[in-house]
């Protein structure tokens, strides 16, 4: 049987995959975080709706979650509501956004060294964690977009 076809299940009976060369046994059904950015770009959620919503994620067994500097307040709220329980899920995050946009501003992605490590010292912030189980490239830049400024040797550090 095909590697992609094994998997185990949590302790709350949802399957789990290995995620690709990680190693890291995150569950099939994973929760992208980018609903929780709020107004203008996504619904209104405010904090308490936000907490309660992670909670239930973290809950009913789900131990990947997904956000991005791109996604609002997204990472801050994640960061809020399940910071004391950072060991029981799998955070990812992604690089090559605008660090500190205005709000609602929707700037274009940059992958340089500089721009990718202050983005993710900016998530790391955001999130009250001290280190990301996954660092994404947002937008799926090309090979050499990424080795031109650093920005890939910059996520390999």
């Amino acid at each position: 049987m095909p590697r992609s076809y094994l998997y185990a299940m949590t302790s709350t009976g949802l399957p789990t995959r290995t995620l690709g060369r990680t190693g890291l046994q995150v569950t099939q059904l994973g929760y992208g975080a980018m609903e929780l950015r709020g107004a203008p770009r996504g619904p209104v959620v405010d904090d308490a709706l936000a907490e309660q919503i992670l909670g239930a994620v973290v809950d009913g067994g789900i131990n990947y979650i997904d956000t991005s500097i791109h996604y609002g307040v997204s990472e801050k709220r994640v960061g809020a509501a399940l910071g004391a329980s950072r060991s029981e899920f799998y955070l990812a995050s992604k690089c090559g956004c605008a660090v500190n946009p205005a709000a609602g501003e929707r700037p274009e992605h940059v992958f340089t060294r500089e721009n990718v490590v202050a983005g993710v010292e900016q998530s790391l912030r955001r999130l009250r964690t001290d280190y990301l189980d996954v660092v994404q490239f947002h937008a799926s830049p090309s090979p050499d977009v990424l080795e031109q400024d650093g920005g890939l040797e910059a996520v390999d550090r």
